[in-house]
């Protein structure tokens, strides 16, 4: 590259306006020229050899995502950390290093597929933008505003991984945007997580097309069990902690006999409030469950294992606080 600096500016025969003008064009293509060689250095580093493909990878992987773009790693960290808040969004940091950077990260789609949304506000334009360079979504938010969540909501068709908690909110979303989720298809959702949010019971028994659902946790949620089991065929893997909301033992055990493919299964605080299962009731076999985690008292937690078949499964078991730890635990044991 062929560089051409000049001789020192003579500036004995111009006015203190014009010297000034002068020296300000020469600042301008000086750092101009600056700019050429800094874009040829960078041309010449080793990271400029690698492929496009690995450049890729390098840059999921300091996103955070991992290669199969799965559920577990696209938490940055605590919603109520401030350090996390403050992260900014990588995506757009390995996009600002240079043109050829910018270009491979732009053209990578599974490097835009996650809004999540860690601050009180996100722009919009850059949702929007998200969902026009990618073709399925992982869907984050946590105190979303009533923008936000329609912007997210309109694109349910292409969301596979969808997370809404408001229980922090000072302004919860209107009630109408959120009774949107229950009426859009959501033709490749593969995970939905709620938390302190209103389901609309009547609308999700006769609209919720969600055919690929395999993860379902409802956190202190709003809903009828018969929201649960109209999802109940395909879910691998289910979640309900919720003091407020009951179960009797032979709803609770026609509900899990519902789900064929449950593999882990979490019910915390679902006080089951019955008597033994009826004896014409039958065992509910689940043999695809390798976890079960309950939480509740004795006395419920009894009837609810001697009215399931769980061969393979490894079962964890959390008594209610305010009972005695020798109380009925004998007879639990010997159900177990």
């Amino acid at each position: 590259m062929a560089l051409d600096f000049p001789p020192a500016l003579n500036l004995s025969n111009f006015s203190k306006e014009d010297s000034y003008n002068k020296i300000e064009a020469e600042i301008l293509r000086l750092k101009e020229q600056i700019r050429s060689l800094l874009s040829v250095r960078n041309t010449h580093s080793p990271v400029s050899s690698l492929p496009n493909e690995l450049l890729a990878k390098i840059f999921m992987h300091c996103c955070d995502f991992n290669e199969l773009g799965r559920y577990s790693n696209i938490h940055p960290g605590d919603d109520d950390d401030e350090d996390d808040r403050a992260q900014p969004d990588m995506r757009l940091v390995v996009s600002w290093v240079s043109h050829h950077w910018r270009s491979v990260a732009l053209g990578h789609r599974p490097l835009w597929n996650l809004v999540v949304n860690l601050r009180d506000s996100l722009d919009l334009d850059y949702v929007r933008s998200c969902a026009a360079r990618c073709q399925h979504l992982l869907v984050d938010l946590a105190r979303p505003t009533k923008g936000l969540l329609n912007a997210c909501i309109a694109n349910m068709s292409r969301i596979t991984y969808f997370k809404l908690d408001i229980s922090s909110s000072t302004t919860v979303p209107a009630a109408k945007s959120i009774r949107r989720i229950w009426t859009q298809a959501a033709p490749h959702l593969e995970a939905l997580r709620l938390h302190s949010v209103h389901v609309h019971n009547n609308d999700a028994r006769k609209r919720l097309v969600y055919p690929k659902l395999q993860i379902l946790s409802l956190v202190d949620c709003n809903y009828r069990w018969t929201f649960v089991a109209s999802l109940a065929s395909t879910i691998s893997k289910l979640e309900i902690i919720d003091p407020e909301n009951t179960i009797t033992v032979p709803s609770c055990v026609r509900l899990l006999e519902s789900m064929p493919r449950l593999s882990e299964c979490t019910l915390y605080s679902c006080l089951m409030v019955s008597d033994n299962p009826t004896p014409a009731m039958p065992c509910a076999r689940l043999l695809q469950l390798t976890m079960m985690t309950i939480a509740n008292t004795v006395g419920h937690l009894i009837p609810l294992l001697r009215a399931i078949d769980i061969p393979g499964a490894m079962v964890n078991l959390f008594l209610d606080e305010r009972e005695s730890i020798d109380q009925g635990a004998a007879e639990l044991f010997c159900t177990l």
